[in-house]
């Protein structure tokens, strides 16, 4: 896998993705690596503006949906407390920079179908993906709790 890393006024540095390399390994579609080692358990690939682009079949079981009904949903449906405005785009890369980087977790809440509300962890990093910033996503059951739900 080729990577090049690079800085822009928006975020922290990002990393461009070709495609090869071990982007299997998380059943995406191609070009997206395993983001998040040994920590990702799913992961949503996210547009700009808040819409989900793509998901492994994991982040789809996670939140109680198929993989091919999350793109073209916004993010801040499924997971709450997300800021990610559909008219703040530049804002939306910056938040995720500044918030995220590889390996730093936050707890949120995501809404399964029925509307309960569980808690869930959530990591973000920026990135490239056919030539537009994207954000990745990377989810998992809280891990100090017992139950996990919220």
């Amino acid at each position: 896998m080729k990577k090049a890393v690079h800085q822009d006024s928006l975020s922290a540095p990002s990393t461009t993705i070709s495609s090869g390399g071990d982007h299997a390994q998380l059943a995406m579609p191609a070009g997206v690596p395993k983001i998040c080692r040994g920590e990702c358990e799913a992961a949503l690939i996210i547009d700009a503006a808040g819409h989900i682009a793509a998901g492994d079949e994991a982040a789809a079981a996670l939140l109680g949906r198929r993989s091919e009904d999350l793109p073209g949903q916004h993010v801040s449906a499924l997971i709450r407390g997300l800021p990610f405005d559909p008219q703040t785009p530049g804002y939306n890369l910056a938040y995720a920079g500044f918030h995220g980087g590889d390996g730093v977790w936050m707890r949120h809440t995501m809404v399964v179908p029925e509307g309960r509300e569980i808690a869930v962890e959530v990591s973000l990093a920026n990135r490239n993906r056919d030539g537009s910033r994207c954000i990745v996503l990377c989810l998992r059951p809280p891990a100090s709790a017992v139950g996990w739900e919220a």
